[in-house]
């Protein structure tokens, strides 16, 4: 019974690395709403049109709308 199994227990490397404090919270929001199929389709096809994701293009195009009306 002196046999000493390797499974188990704490090891060393194990497990998720600790993540710095100052990377932890990134100053990013989410935000969510609904959309008719149809729209959703129209924005998914432009996104593909200019190789962006849907996330992507729809912060380019609210960018532009917002930058536009600061003017």
């Amino acid at each position: 019974m002196d046999k000493k199994n390797n499974w188990g227990g704490k090891r060393e490397g194990a497990g998720r690395k600790k993540i710095a404090f100052e990377d932890k919270k990134k100053p990013i929001k989410a935000i969510s709403f609904k959309i008719k199929e149809d729209l959703y389709i129209k924005i998914e096809n432009t996104a593909k049109e200019h190789n962006l994701s849907i996330g992507q293009y729809a912060k380019k195009i609210l960018l532009e709308h917002i930058e536009k009306n600061l003017k």
